[in-house]
């Protein structure tokens, strides 16, 4: 089965780059193709993950961030 998500993109010079994603899990990935937590936040580097900056995910209820 193909995996559905939402990409967010912008053209320049006729070339379109991926900027953001959210995943069918809902997980959501700025800078990475593939979201490895609840929000993932990458920048330079290369491959699909670019370098991790930033990475938060949480198990059960409750706030994550306070």
């Amino acid at each position: 089965a193909t995996d559905s998500h939402m990409t967010f993109k912008t053209m320049l010079s006729n070339t379109l780059t991926e900027h953001m994603r959210i995943t069918s899990d809902g997980d959501v990935g700025i800078g990475t193709t593939s979201p490895q937590s609840g929000i993932h936040i990458a920048e330079g580097g290369s491959g699909s993950d670019g370098g991790s900056v930033l990475t938060l995910s949480q198990t059960g209820f409750g706030s994550i961030l306070r």
